[in-house]
Formats: C-alpha cells, structure tokens, sequence
C-alpha cells in the first residue's frame, strides 16, 4: 500500500518517501457507505457495501505534514498531487460539510404517542442531548461468551457511527457488557410474561439487552416464537429461549441465511423498536415512526441480509432526538 501511495507523488518527494518511512503513516478507513440502486428498489446508504480509503500522511523537510487521501484501487487525479503535497505554506481547510437538510413533520410526536401507548418508560421521553448508551447483560448461560456478546453489539457501533457522520451529533453509544444491575427483582429474567418489569433493571438514558430464559408465547412458526423481542414499555430488548439453541449456531430452520440470523443484525431492528419505530408492512394500526422498507423492515425483499438504517432512518431519528435535547 505504502509504494501505491508514494507513486502517485511528484517525483521529487519520492525518494523523501522512501527515505524517510518511519514519517510516512497509512492506514485503513471506512468513511462512508454506499448501497447502489436497480430497478424498483429505492437508493439507499447502507452498512453492506464499504468503501476503504487510504489515507497517507507525508512529514516534509520543514517538518510540515500534509495527509493525501484516495480510495483504495481508484487512480488518483493529477491535480491531486499539487493539492496533496503542497511545495510550502499552510495547506487550505476545506469547510466541514454541511449536515443535510432535514424538515421535521410529526416524527416526534408519533414517536411519544408510541412510547405513551406501551406504558411511558422508554428513551425517546428521556432524551436530553446526551447519546443513549446501549449495553448488554452478562446473564446469559455459562458458554456465551463476554467475546460474544460484544459481538452481538458490534452491530449498534457502527450504527452508532452511521448516524453521528450523516447528522454531526450522536444518538447511540455501545457501552459493553455489564452485571445483572443491583436490585433486579428476582425472576425477572426467567419468565417471558414479567418482561414489563426489566424496565427496573436500566438507568436513565440507557437500553439494555438481556438474555430471557423462557420463550415468547407468541408462538408464529410452532418452534418457540421469536428470537428477540423488544419491550417497548421498558427501554429494554431480549434475546429469548430459542436464540440460544439452533439459532446460535445459525441452524434455526426459520433464519439460516437471512437477515433474521445471528449475524444479520436483528439488534439494530429491536434497537429501533424502542426509539419509537413500528414496522412498515403489518403495524399500520399502531401509532409510531415507520421503519424503511427494505432495510429495517424485511431486508430480504431488497436482497439484504442484515437489518439496516438508510439515511431516511436517520433523518427521522435527528426529528424524533433532536440535537441538544
């Protein structure tokens, strides 16, 4: 990567390059992404296709750095050089881009009257500017793994990520794998029907997820019901009975490669459930923001398979979570 790099220099600073390549730092970065469109389905951003950008940065004689960056495997424009390795002076600040331009309708108040319509305990109330910190409960059994469910939350990072780039601010934050918060009533994590009272177990400003051993008994498909379940009423989302069984190891009949797997980011659809988001195809009746079709509802129908935010999602999450509280 580094002589790629140094290649697309004027030839003068090329044996400064060589000569000196403990000043010369490269590296990795996904800075956006992207989701190319076809036919019938709606251009969207998304978290499946990424872009790597590299990222050089040149320490000159005078010992003035100037960083050259390109995406990866795309040829570099001549007029690059001059801009990247300027011969002196200061290099010019670009201004930050702007934010883009979003016009709020009734986001906010769908979003209270569906937090009010589950019971009135839930984040969107709480929002006072300060990110909403997601952590996850070391209560699941003994051969999960912290490892593990870091990398259940792997997926609300880069959401996290996504929504700070596009809107400047940040909604969400990973916060890691806690203990069962003191004080949790007994038995609230062993019997589905007692989900109303995990609303005990988080703080302010926080969602939590937690292991749930006992199924939901909304049976759908006759093998245990549902994976996960967000509690609306409570700030809270569960990983219930079934996940740990074939579903864990990606050999639950109803979710072997799709986006309802374990590693299709089923967490950021329940994440967005207690933001105050309904489904777009079967919650027509039920008052909240709709979720995009395609990406946070029924990712399949636009061949995804993980859950993900389109910047329509984000938009209206900046409506619902207002910069500043």
């Amino acid at each position: 990567m580094a002589a790629t790099a140094a290649a697309q220099a004027p030839a003068a600073w090329i044996d400064e390059l060589l000569l000196s390549r403990s000043s010369i730092v490269v590296y990795g970065e996904v800075l956006s992404t992207s989701r190319a469109s076809s036919g019938d389905r709606p251009a969207t951003d998304s978290l499946l296709e990424v872009e790597d950008v590299l990222h050089l940065q040149v320490t000159g004689p005078n010992e003035e750095t100037w960083t050259y960056t390109n995406p990866v495997g795309r040829t570099a424009p001549t007029s690059a050089d001059t801009a990247a390795f300027p011969c002196g002076g200061e290099p010019e600040e670009e201004p930050p881009p702007d934010g883009p331009d979003i016009e709020c309708e009734d986001q906010r108040t769908l979003a209270l009257g569906h937090e009010a319509y589950f019971g009135g305990r839930g984040v969107v109330r709480e929002w006072d500017g300060a990110p909403i910190r997601v952590d996850i409960v070391r209560n699941f059994p003994g051969f999960v793994t912290d490892a593990d469910l870091q990398g259940l939350l792997e997926p609300v990072r880069r959401l996290a990520d996504q929504i700070e780039a596009r809107l400047g601010y940040r909604i969400i934050e990973v916060g890691g794998v806690i203990d069962v918060p003191t004080g949790a009533p007994a038995g609230w994590d062993r019997d589905f029907n007692r989900f109303f009272e995990s609303w005990r177990v988080r703080e302010r400003g926080q969602v939590i997820a937690f292991y749930m051993n006992d199924d939901n008994p909304q049976d759908w498909d006759g093998r245990g019901g549902s994976i996960m379940s967000a509690h609306a009423c409570c700030g809270t989302t569960s990983y219930n009975k079934r996940a740990l069984g074939a579903w864990w190891n990606d050999g639950d009949p109803c979710c072997q490669g799709n986006a309802n797997g374990r590693d299709g980011a089923v967490l950021v659809h329940e994440l967005f459930h207690l933001l105050s988001f309904k489904h777009s195809y079967d919650q027509l009746e039920l008052t909240g923001v709709e979720m995009s079709r395609g990406g946070l509802d029924r990712p399949w129908v636009t061949g995804s398979r993980v859950f993900y935010a389109t910047n329509g999602d984000v938009d209206n999450l900046a409506c619902v979570f207002p910069e500043g509280g």
